[in-house]
């Protein structure tokens, strides 16, 4: 038997602590099967995400298009059926008002008279007197025999409360409809509504039961 000297044996002690440590490493950073089948799923759920937060962005940036959209020179809205998007359009209205006006809509009723908006903390005679060539109180049968005839809803007459009706549009949608309305201009014909983004073929055939371009 071979007889060791002492550099034989401090040689040998560092070898075999090397190749421990390498297996140790090996083993700490080799992904087990459980990690290999987690990585996949866990790229698929990121993509989701990203994908819907590129659409919650561009819901966004459609909202406040619309909200900042000068009103026409004969326009006037529907404080009784408007949203808060559509109210930011008036004139010293901006995002807490517009609010302010939806919450005492939704708890108090409808608005009878350009004078009930008095009741809206926020809202004085001032402001007041410089809404009203801009809006309406229309009550809300007299909107629906406005906004929903035999015909179906206008799309071109419809804010986004109004799109809400229809059969598979939600708010997203319906603003994505008004927004697209504000920057090209009225639909000639439903089938217009392709240009709008998320409204593909089997999307129209569904609406097209329920809507009219005047």
């Amino acid at each position: 038997m071979r007889q060791f000297n002492s550099t034989d044996r401090r040689a040998l002690v560092a070898a075999t602590c090397l190749l421990g440590l390498g297996t140790v490493v090996r083993i700490t950073l080799a992904p087990d099967t459980a990690e290999i089948a987690w990585r996949p799923a866990t790229a698929e759920r990121a993509a989701e995400t990203l994908v819907q937060a590129r659409r919650d962005v561009n819901e966004a940036l459609d909202r406040e298009a619309e909200a900042t959209r000068p009103l026409g020179p004969q326009e006037r809205i529907d404080i009784n059926s408007a949203d808060e998007t559509v109210l930011r359009r008036l004139p010293g209205v901006g995002p807490s008002r517009a609010a302010a006006i939806v919450r005492d809509r939704k708890s108090r009723g409808p608005f009878r008279s350009l004078q009930d908006l008095s009741r809206v903390p926020g809202i004085g005679q001032g402001l007041i007197e410089r809404l009203s060539p801009h809006i309406d109180t229309v009550s809300a049968s007299e909107m629906s025999s406005v906004r929903l005839t035999s015909r179906g809803i206008d799309i071109n007459r419809a804010q986004i409360k109004d799109l809400e009706q229809i059969t598979g549009i939600g708010p997203a949608l319906a603003t994505r409809i008004v927004a697209y309305r504000a920057r090209h201009g009225r639909f000639a014909t439903v089938d217009d509504l392709l240009r709008v983004p998320g409204i593909g073929p089997k999307k129209l055939e569904i609406l097209r039961d329920e809507v009219f371009a005047h």
